[in-house]
């Protein structure tokens, strides 16, 4: 009985690794013809316009070994963050506002819902004529082009609360640092979490935008936008492999 038991586990295994492979190959083999394809372009090509993968590999560890870009992308990150916490913060307080009040809702819904329409470029060139400091500049981007999605997100979580929840919590008549911890921040972050849709499109439209050309850790990103690849490969002839490795 034992000697047929390998016997009888050898071809359901070998079938077992057989899909695992299949499986994988499905899903590398798309990469690897797009890799081989880029590469068979940068061959007839300009560099700019499809750089060796040979020439991103290199520059990848370049990146890697010398440290400096990781500093440039960590302040660039700290910079949309603090945006995004001021944003979230501003829109906490209107929000709050808002549910409390419904004549401050019917005030500030239409301002929000006209700035929700504004495109984040927009922004961009009144941040750039408004104000002269390039932080600022971000800090005002960040907060106008997510300030409307933040604060109808709060407000809609802070209205789906269970009022029999709420009159339940009221009757032992928490102090507002209380009622935020135990009551309201449960409630509303789940929500907020839940729809995170507008961070991923304010980043893409802010890192796309011209203002950002001249942060570290960006520039490599917006050098081959449309609005700038036609000059960029005369300041920098062969280098379109710095931007893919960023």
């Amino acid at each position: 009985m034992s000697a047929t038991e390998p016997q009888a586990g050898s071809p359901a295994l070998a079938t077992m690794l057989f899909e695992a492979m299949k499986r994988l190959g499905s899903s590398v083999l798309p990469f690897v013809v797009v890799i081989l394809i880029w590469q068979f372009a940068s061959l007839f090509f300009p560099r700019f316009l499809f750089p060796s993968l040979i020439d991103v590999f290199w520059r990848c560890l370049e990146i890697f070994s010398s440290g400096t870009m990781f500093a440039d992308v960590l302040s660039t990150i700290l910079r949309i963050l603090a945006g995004l916490a001021g944003a979230f913060l501003i829109g906490g307080l209107l929000a709050l506002l808002m549910v409390r009040s419904r004549a401050v809702d019917k005030f500030l819904a239409p301002i929000l819902t006209l700035f929700q329409g504004i495109p984040a470029l927009s922004w961009v060139v009144f941040a750039i004529i408004w104000f002269h400091g390039v932080e600022f500049r971000i800090f005002f981007i960040m907060v106008m082009t997510t300030l409307p999605a933040f604060t109808f997100q709060v407000l809609g979580a802070l209205r789906a609360m269970s009022k029999d929840l709420m009159e339940m919590v009221f009757s032992f008549r928490p102090t507002r640092i209380k009622l935020f911890r135990v009551m309201i921040a449960p409630a509303i972050l789940p929500d907020i979490l839940r729809r995170g849709k507008s961070i991923s499109v304010t980043l893409r439209a802010s890192l796309s935008s011209p203002n950002w050309s001249a942060l570290p850790g960006v520039s490599a990103i917006n050098c081959c936008s449309n609005s700038s690849c036609s000059t960029w490969p005369a300041r920098w002839p062969g280098r379109c492999s710095w931007c893919f490795s960023c």
